[in-house]
């Protein structure tokens, strides 16, 4: 026995770990299990041993769960709940199943390009959330439930991850040029970093561990653009309207070379060739200026840039301008003609360390080289593979059919990755994980009906049911009833949210099994605590 103070606390909390029965077990025995408990305990105990604690507790587990399976009508919502666990799990794996691909990528294989652009349903992960690595290719995109993004495409081929939209358009992209200077982004010749201008400052995207780090001690201009990564990917050109700049992104340090350029190409050596809108200069890393030439007019360089041995310039037409004139020879005073329809061109400079120029056939940007041809990007928005010596061009990666909400835009393609790639055709790709939202509201939606299916019995008349049978027969008028208001329900939905994807759909689906699944389990829990039967006024449960 204890003493009065000690035995009226250790009273209590015997009593508040008696709730934890259910309510008729509690109402039957919890006077005689009170008596016991402080006939046993020492006259020093002011609380329940652990021992006791954990008797009790597994003794309320035992009983709830009797209650539930006694009771005909908690047993009939059980294994409705676990039907509709079941199909809530199956939606889900459906869901998980779409976002990951369907084979790993070979250590042996080399980098690859897919031979058409995917379809955005799902949606892929972030880049700095999930990062996949290098990735082959960047552009704008977006998908069929309204949001836009930037597109990156793994040097593997198998993987795809998106980064929010830098233009921060709510507009679909409407097709800007492939490799236009004012592309807000800039992907790495290796494909492991992607430059992002945001405002006034530029940021850097480590592809491989998702981490975004700001050049320190650079304001951008509102005039400055994004114009060409170095090979190594320790530098950046950008120009703007007061001059050209080449920025260490380590540090920030910028060397001024020039005056205004469009556009820019790092050669493999280091050099770096600057065209404005009538010369073409070439310069060391030093900033030194070792040779020029005169541009030709209507034609700015091109994202492919350099050819692998550094003798090849490639060009592209520049924004708004419709080139039709070639040079008759070579040299800085070299007089033009009309331009052949339909033919390249090439010129060679008179300096040795500026390359020859080569602008394809019109209308295609060049993107890359690829293993000695040009890899072009044509109106229609498919890239092909383009023979500068016998002028072939095969189409190799082909644009999507069935898709009509948006438009590629801004490709680009990492041109040391490209030059050693092998097309291969578009598998399954591994879009990263969902993200926590979607699993967080699923969550709270089946906590909330949990706690609502239990408290219902709590504040309405529960009327006992002897049989399965009955349980079925009055559980029907209310499954017709929930279907007749489900109906038009689920017409608006399909009406409001036609234009979602497929993932979308499965999500909404998922979440509202799951929730089902809780609300019943809870009234099946809520109405086996009150389920008298099982424990009659007077005698006590075995």
């Amino acid at each position: 026995m204890t003493d009065e103070g000690s035995g009226e606390r250790l009273e209590r909390r015997y009593r508040r770990l008696l709730r934890a029965l259910p309510a008729p077990q509690r109402a039957a025995r919890e006077e005689e299990m009170v008596a016991v408990l402080l006939q046993a305990a020492t006259p020093s105990q002011s609380r329940p041993t652990v021992s006791e604690a954990a008797d009790l507790l597994a003794l309320a587990a035992r009983s709830r769960l009797r209650c539930l399976f006694v009771d005909p009508v908690a047993r009939l919502g059980v294994a409705v709940a676990m039907l509709l666990t079941i199909a809530a799990a199956v939606a889900a794996h459906d869901v998980a199943a779409s976002r990951t691909g369907t084979e790993e990528p070979s250590a042996t294989a080399g980098p690859v390009l897919p031979d058409r652009f995917p379809a955005w349903d799902p949606p892929p992960a972030r880049a700095d959330r999930s990062p996949a690595g290098a990735a082959s290719m960047a552009y704008l995109d977006g998908d069929e439930d309204g949001a836009h993004f930037l597109v990156l495409i793994g040097a593997e081929g198998t993987s795809a991850r998106q980064v929010p939209d830098p233009t921060g358009s709510t507009a679909a992209p409407d097709g800007v040029p492939a490799d236009s200077t004012n592309s807000p982004f800039l992907l790495a010749p290796d494909g492991r970093q992607l430059a992002v201008r945001r405002g006034h400052s530029l940021q850097v995207l480590d592809l491989t561990n998702g981490r975004t780090r700001t050049v320190p001690g650079l304001e951008l201009a509102n005039s400055a653009r994004l114009l060409a990564w170095s090979l190594d990917g320790t530098r950046i050109a950008v120009g703007s309207a007061t001059g050209t700049d080449v920025v260490d992104v380590s540090n920030g340090f910028a060397v001024h070379v020039t005056e205004a350029a469009t556009s820019a190409a790092f050669a493999p050596d280091g050099r770096l060739a600057l065209a404005g809108r009538t010369r073409l200069d070439v310069f060391r890393a030093d900033g030194r200026r070792i040779g020029g030439d005169t541009m030709l007019p209507g034609w700015d360089i091109a994202a492919a840039g350099w050819s692998p041995d550094g003798r090849i310039l490639a060009l592209r037409r520049a924004q708004d301008s419709s080139p039709d004139v070639v040079p008759t020879g070579t040299g800085t005073t070299t007089p033009y003609q009309r331009r052949p329809a339909g033919q390249p061109i090439v010129h060679i400079a008179a300096e040795g360390d500026v390359p020859a120029l080569l602008a394809p056939p019109d209308p295609s940007a060049p993107l890359a080289w690829n293993r000695g041809r040009l890899l072009l990007e044509s109106d229609s928005g498919s890239v092909t593979s383009w023979n500068p010596v016998t002028g072939q061009n095969d189409t190799v990666i082909r644009t999507r059919e069935g898709v009509y909400c948006c438009t590629i835009a801004s490709l680009q393609l990492a041109t040391n990755v490209a030059a050693r790639a092998r097309i291969v055709p578009l598998d399954a790709l591994d879009r990263g994980p969902l993200g926590p939202f979607w699993p967080l509201v699923a969550a709270l939606f089946s906590v909330a009906a949990l706690v609502r299916g239990w408290w219902y019995t709590r504040t309405h008349l529960v009327h006992p049911t002897t049989s399965v049978r009955a349980a079925v027969l009055r559980a029907v008028p209310w499954a017709l009833a929930a279907t007749a208001a489900g109906l038009p329900v689920g017409y608006f939905y399909l009406m409001l949210s036609y234009p979602l994807g497929r993932e979308a759909h499965l999500l909404h689906l998922t979440t509202a099994l799951a929730a089902a699944a809780a609300y019943t389990f809870g009234r099946s829990l809520g109405r086996a605590r009150t389920w008298r039967p099982l424990y009659p006024a007077g005698r006590a449960a075995r």
